[in-house]
């Protein structure tokens, strides 16, 4: 072309003739077709990216080869990829590809030390703004700290990407050009589906990475225990734990000291890895000196990935001739005594994942080198073995029994003096778990050392005991096996635990009937059939009349009885096929398959009639306990769940509005009233972004002191007339409008600030905030919580988590993580609404909860109940047993505080000890 560009094209030519059959000219066509065939060019060169992306070993390696395949396919001369680092804090380079040009070698080298924070210079503004930045001249722009190393290396535009892994940006890929070059969409978009590819390739790397680390765990775990039941001499004990650190956990070299308590100085006992000699400089070290010494001083873990530059590593030239980069070191402890250091040097950075290995062996080598130290700790070890409950047996290959412990023995019932020299492991376990064990567990135990699974072996009576089991081969020098150790424990409680959890995980714990999520899923696999198959039905809406009054007026145990009749009546109602569920309060859900308008309408009313006529299970409710019924159907009137829950709401609240005890079907014109709910779902949004949500505070005293020690945070929102509205006028809404998320970031955010606030003011800093059920599922939360705790640098103790036993159970797995997050930062939580729960009592001791709250129901006339004060004194007596703290609520006179100081409640709270106040009145 006149512009020196080439292009592409297809040409097509025709021949036309005279009436005598000659040519006399040629017609022809010629067409563009540039842009196909580079299109073409990019998803070929994108599908090869894709393959060697996935090729990948780790992370780093698919940054590699992303850099360079780009680099490659685009032109560009420069490519760096930056990640987080383990805090989140900042972005740190981790890989660069450039060609050999020295001007880019020393922008390398120079760029290597810089990190960036959320929006500062290219991978901080790419890292913030979550999209692609492409800067025409990086060497003009003001937010870009590396102009000048940039000029001088001749780079000129420059774009980055960030790289996703679900919603987490897990690095940032930049690119240099030498030449000003403008936003090129085509290249923007090529390299977008590259990052994308990679993205996904990351999320699964992530994936088989967790994997690998459990799996490297429990090698380690298990080379670490083999080497600690050995009887040699320390120093052979502590070399076999070096060489399985060095083993599992790709590092150079590894080291472990013992303590001289005499002469405060740690002396080296075993070496593996790059250096096996144990004399030297580092074979005595002075606690306090070096790394080593200072971790035994401050008796704390450390690790760094920048051991080059670190004043700690006194012979630098060392470490860069060697090529080390990373340092990790831990100290041995038993209780609060320090026993030696084990330490290690890598030519790779490492991670918090080194660390945590360190932390799952450090107590057990602890015990080892202290074992030898003193004959009672050898005892105890000793003793170990035939005490424990868990099942420790030493095989030959073929399974021939070398030992058995005492436990062992009982299991399988073996007497202990019995003969086990002609016995065979395998005619203990059922034929399956042998086949598995045969087949993958000794095979794999050879192959890497050690296997983890479960199992099973038959009990004395012939019962299969299901067993989480370890082998450890044993070899000899020249390879060959000499026998096998397992360790197996009994996870029948386990197991059960197991069960009932995913049970209860679908199950409403008071009716036992189907939840809110398990009815979610269910009514989607109806609807999927409905999308495939034609299949029509119905949705059922109930909600009892009148309920509050029954809570209200006799209590929530003659409400629970209600709602546990009516849940069998409804039973024994429905076909076999048909759904039902308890969706919360007293609101009840039906899915009829099959079923028409006049089939529905129909099961309704006699739904209604039972429940109108049935025979009270309480001589006291009032006669005629009655419910309204809203009827929606698929997919006439919707084809997703929430559409059809939310009409058959409409409809139910239809019936109710027409005098209750009512079935009603929906129609388009209730839509209205929708209205009314969007109102609240904007109401609730202008209070978010007005900050126009309070917290109230009410005093919690601590009984036997008689002395206000805290409050419970209470949220209120002001409406538009400047009025306090209760949360109970507006939670459902946000949860139904999916906005209970920013409403529990907002409390959480505003109780940490209110605790700086009122420490510095010399009040009670003590809080207790409420968190929704939702809130396990909030990924944005728990990193709120951690920034907003090092801003404030409150204590975390002084912040207690209130949840209901209810959320709890219902979504226990997510609340488990959740928990065990924040209480790893120091923060408590409290069990809210204790005793009204389905199982209070016997899931107590799985709730990792510091303080139960015990029921306003149970308090409230606790002077004048003989029931309510028993049950109080068991929950009290409950809660010392598992070292749990009780709160009171509703305490409302002298008298109830009497009784609640005399059953040894810990703290109370309600109108006779304070009302709810804005913390200006304090």
């Amino acid at each position: 072309m006149k512009d020196t560009t080439i292009r592409i094209v297809h040409e097509k030519a025709m021949v036309v003739s005279d009436n005598k059959g000659r040519a006399v000219q040629m017609v022809g066509t010629v067409q563009d077709i540039t842009e196909r065939k580079r299109a073409e060019e990019e998803v070929v060169l994108l599908k090869t990216l894709t393959l060697s992306i996935i090729e990948s070993k780790d992370l780093h390696d698919a940054l590699v080869v992303t850099l360079e395949k780009v680099c490659s396919a685009t032109g560009w001369i420069y490519g760096e990829a930056w990640i987080p680092d383990p805090e989140g804090k900042c972005l740190v380079r981790d890989h660069a590809f450039y060609s050999k040009a020295e001007s880019l070698k020393k922008f390398s080298e120079l760029s290597g030390a810089f990190t960036f924070t959320h929006g500062a210079g290219l991978p901080g503004h790419a890292w913030s703004m979550k999209k692609p930045v492409w800067v025409p001249d990086v060497t003009v722009d003001p937010n870009y700290p590396r102009a000048e190393i940039a000029r001088e290396a001749g780079l000129r535009a420059g774009v980055a990407f960030p790289v996703f892994s679900d919603d987490e940006i897990v690095a940032v890929l930049v690119f240099y050009m030498f030449k000003v070059l403008e936003r090129d969409e085509r290249l923007v978009s090529f390299v977008s589906s590259v990052v994308v590819q990679l993205g996904e390739v990351i999320k699964r790397k992530i994936a088989e990475k967790a994997v690998m680390e459990r799996s490297r765990l429990a090698a380690l775990d298990a080379a670490v225990g083999f080497a600690l039941i050995q009887k040699s001499t320390l120093r052979e004990i502590l070399q076999l734990c070096a060489d399985a650190l060095v083993r599992n956990l790709n590092v150079a070299f590894a080291r472990i000291w013992t303590l001289n308590k005499e002469e405060h100085v740690l002396e080296l006992q075993s070496s593996a890895g790059l250096y096996t000699h144990i004399d030297g400089p580092h074979s005595r070290v002075p606690v306090g000196m070096y790394k080593i010494g200072l971790i035994a001083e401050e008796r704390k873990p450390h690790l760094t990935n920048k051991v080059i530059g670190d004043t700690r590593v006194h012979d630098q030239e060392w470490a860069r001739k060697t090529g080390m980069v990373a340092f990790a070191g831990y100290p041995l402890m038993i209780e609060d005594r320090l026993v030696g250091v084990m330490a290690m040097f890598a030519r790779q950075p490492l991670t918090e994942f080194t660390l945590k290995a360190l932390a799952s062996v450090s107590d057990v080598i602890a015990l080892g080198i202290e074992r030898k130290h003193s004959e009672e700790t050898r005892a105890r070890l000793s003793e170990i073995t035939e005490t424990t409950t868990d099942l420790v047996v030493t095989i030959t290959i073929d399974g021939r029994i070398l030992y058995m412990n005492k436990a062992g023995r009982k299991i399988i019932g073996i007497g202990e003096n019995e003969d086990i020299s002609n016995l065979s492991i395998f005619d203990y376990h059922p034929q399956w778990a042998s086949d598995f064990i045969l087949n993958e567990g000794i095979p794999d135990a050879i192959r890497e050392g050690a296997w983890i699974g479960e199992t099973a072996f038959f009990s004395r009576d012939g019962r299969e005991i299901p067993f989480s089991q370890v082998i450890i081969v044993h070899k000899n020098p020249d390879g060959t096996v000499r026998n096998l150790s397992t360790i197996g424990r009994d996870i029948s409680e386990r197991k059960r635990f197991e069960t009932q959890i995913m049970y209860m995980a679908n199950r409403d714990p008071l009716t036992n009937l189907l939840n809110r999520r398990r009815f979610h899923e269910d009514m989607e696999g109806w609807l999927a059939q409905t999308r495939r198959f034609g299949i029509k039905g119905a949705v059922l809406f109930l909600d009892l009349d009148n309920f509050k009054y029954i809570n209200d007026s006799l209590g929530h145990q003659a409400g629970d009885k209600l709602l546990i009749a009516i849940a069998d009546l409804l039973r024994e109602r429905l076909r076999e096929t048909d759904i039902l569920a308890r969706l919360g309060g007293d609101e009840f859900a039906i899915i009829l398959p099959h079923a028409d308008v006049n089939l529905a309408e129909s099961v309704a009313n006699q739904i209604r009639e039972l429940v109108q006529y049935h025979t009270s299970v309480e001589k006291n409710y009032p006669p005629g306990i009655t419910v309204s019924i809203g009827i929606a159907m698929f997919p006439g009137h919707g084809d997703t769940v929430e559409t059809l829950l939310s009409y058959a709401d409409l409809a139910m609240y239809r019936a109710k509005e027409e005098g209750r005890n009512r079935v009603c079907i929906y129609t388009p014109e209730q839509k209205t009233q929708i209205e009314s709910r969007l109102v609240w779902e904007k109401n609730i949004h202008e209070a978010l972004n007005r900050d126009n949500f309070v917290l109230f505070l009410q005093p919690i005293m601590d009984i036997r002191q008689n002395l206000i020690i805290g409050h419970e945070a209470l949220l209120r929102m002001i409406n538009e007339k400047g009025e306090m509205v209760a949360p109970s006028s507006f939670l459902d809404i946000a949860e139904r409008f999916g906005l209970i998320h920013d409403i529990d970031r907002w409390v959480v955010s505003r109780a940490i600030h209110l605790i700086q606030e009122l420490k510095q003011d010399s009040k009670p800093a003590y809080l207790e905030v409420n968190l929704s059920g939702r809130s396990f599922a909030d990924k944005k939360l728990l990193p709120l919580i951690r920034n907003e705790l090092t801003e404030t640098g409150i204590d975390p103790a002084s912040l207690v988590f209130e949840i209901t036993e209810t959320a709890l159970i219902e979504n226990m797995a997510a609340a488990q993580l959740f928990i065990a997050e924040l209480k790893s930062l120091g923060f408590r939580f409290a069990l809210d609404d204790f005793g009204i729960g389905f199982s209070s009592f016997n899931y107590l001791k799985l709730l990792p909860v510091d303080y139960l709250k015990i029921d306003g129901s149970f308090v409230r006339n606790l002077p004048h109940d003989t029931v309510d004060q028993h049950l109080v004194k068991a929950m009290v007596e409950v809660s010392r047993g598992l070292g749990k703290k009780t709160i009171a609520e509703f305490v409302e006179n002298e008298e109830t505080l009497r009784l609640l100081l005399e059953y040894g409640v810990d703290y109370a709270q309600g109108y006779h000890i304070g009302k709810p106040r804005h913390v200006s009145e304090l």
